[in-house]
């Protein structure tokens, strides 16, 4: 539906992530209308019309998650007729136990990437992943993981730090790629998005 989810109010700012190759796009803007659903961009990278983009919105208490497909986009306002919203940080997919390498990086509020040490990653599911590593990004964060499963093309995902415990994190998925199918002993991850 057009409508804006509980909480968010045009003049709000929020976050927008798209797909371009393989690369992972970031851009920043304000609400600017409810219906249709709009946001006018900063800077000069934007999605293109078709394009499936994700809109991320911290709340304070919780953080919430959009998904649309660009229906307008000129000169940096946003167009989406249609956003599915949810709210990432309730976990529902379960979880299985895994000994994944993991490369972590943080996405700044300008699209900049600073790069963790490799990690961990101790448990998966379709909806986010724990990550063990000796440096933490805060909750909150916005992050790009890669993980090298056994035997499969890596993972690649991009989600939102939702818990931070000593030298564990937990990462809500926004978006996850994969080249197939990745199979663990009860979790099957198949390929979504780009």
């Amino acid at each position: 539906m057009a409508s804006l989810a509980a909480g968010n109010e045009v003049g709000d700012t929020v976050t927008v992530l798209w797909c371009e190759g393989h690369e992972t796009r970031v851009g920043y803007g304000l609400i600017v209308s409810e219906a249709p659903f709009a946001v006018e961009l900063e800077g000069d990278a934007w999605p293109e019309t078709g394009t499936e983009a994700r809109l991320v919105r911290d709340q304070g208490d919780r953080w919430v998650a959009g998904s649309a497909n660009v229906d307008d986009m000129d000169e940096g306002l946003l167009v989406m007729r249609r956003v599915l919203w949810e709210e990432p940080s309730q976990r529902i997919h379960d979880r299985t136990e895994v000994e994944w390498p993991t490369t972590l990086r943080v996405l700044d509020d300008r699209g900049t990437r600073e790069t963790y040490e490799i990690g961990l990653m101790s448990d998966v599911s379709l909806g986010g992943a724990g990550v063990q590593m000796s440096e933490t990004p805060e909750v909150g964060s916005l992050v790009e993981l890669r993980a090298c499963p056994p035997g499969a093309i890596p993972l690649r995902a991009v989600g939102v730090v939702v818990r931070r415990t000593g030298f564990s994190i937990g990462v809500a998925f926004l978006y996850l790629w994969g080249a197939g199918l990745v199979r663990t002993e009860s979790v099957e991850l198949q390929r979504r998005a780009a």
